[in-house]
Parts: C-alpha cells; sequence; structure tokens
C-alpha cells in the first residue's frame, strides 16, 4: 500500500514509502548517482497517529518514526527524480496500465511536506511535538508523545 511514491517501476524508485499491512514500513530512496538504499520498519504502532520522516542529506538517509532515528545509511548524490512519472500520496505506483492496482493506502494522511534541503532535528522535533499536540484529543497519540511532555 503505497503512502509515497516517485520513481521507478523495475527498480528501487527514487523516493518510495510502503505499509505492507503487517505493521511494517518499507523506504527506499534512488540517487542521481545510482546509489540504492532501503530499509524495513518493523513494529509500526496501528491504529494511531505516527510522525515518519524520511530525510536525506546528499551523504545520509535517515528515517525517523514518532521523533526517533531508526535508519541511518550512506546515500551519496541527490535525489534521483523522476520528471516523467508524477508523484503519488497514498496509492503505489502504476506501471503496468493495463492492470487496475489494489493498493491504496488504508488509514489517514493528514500532512505531506517535502523540503529542498535536510532539515535540522530540532525542526523534526518541533513537527512530532506538533502532531503530539493537534492529535491529543482524539486517544491516538503514540507513547512517544507522553514522553516528549516530561
Amino acid at each position: 500500500m503505497g503512502l509515497l511514491n516517485n520513481g521507478g517501476c523495475n527498480d528501487v524508485p527514487s523516493i518510495r514509502i510502503v505499509s505492507n499491512g503487517s505493521n511494517s514500513i518499507q523506504v527506499a530512496i534512488e540517487t542521481e548517482l545510482s546509489h540504492k538504499q532501503h530499509t524495513t520498519l518493523e513494529n509500526v504502532p496501528s491504529n494511531q497517529w505516527n510522525h515518519l520522516v524520511y530525510w536525506h542529506d546528499g551523504e545520509r538517509f535517515k528515517v525517523f518514526l514518532n521523533n526517533i532515528e531508526k535508519a541511518n545509511k550512506p546515500a551519496l548524490g541527490n535525489v534521483k527524480i523522476y520528471s516523467q512519472i508524477p508523484w503519488t500520496v497514498g496509492q503505489d505506483i502504476n506501471c503496468d496500465k493495463r492492470k487496475q492496482l489494489d493498493t491504496a493506502f488504508i488509514g489517514k494522511i493528514d500532512d505531506v511536506r517535502i523540503y529542498k534541503e535536510a532539515i535540522r532535528k530540532s525542526l523534526i522535533r518541533r513537527l512530532f511535538r506538533e502532531g503530539c499536540h493537534d492529535k491529543a484529543d482524539d486517544g491516538f497519540t503514540p507513547k512517544e508523545c507522553n514522553q516528549e511532555t516530561k
């Protein structure tokens, strides 16, 4: 089930975040130097709000889940963007136009932000805190929100 995609179909897309429906999220990157990396986050809490950050600074690829760094790998070069393929949010890329995809994300995606450069960890933390505050009354906040207020 696609969360955010842009890229090729036969190899690692430039940017891909996919939930496979079993409490894991696969995150992949391809750079213009053909450096490819991917990681899988296991045991992602379901039925709650989660804050996911996909971060790249030209040298490293990092993934944060609920303000905790979960992956940190080398990825040299700028992210390769496929201008001929549209960005998709909440749906996987349809590489075979003859087939209907059944890969829509089941859930809510309430905010997607793309920055031109890697943001600082302080901004990641601030965005997470703001999300915790915004979701505080719905009962679906991660346990890390409670740790942030201490």
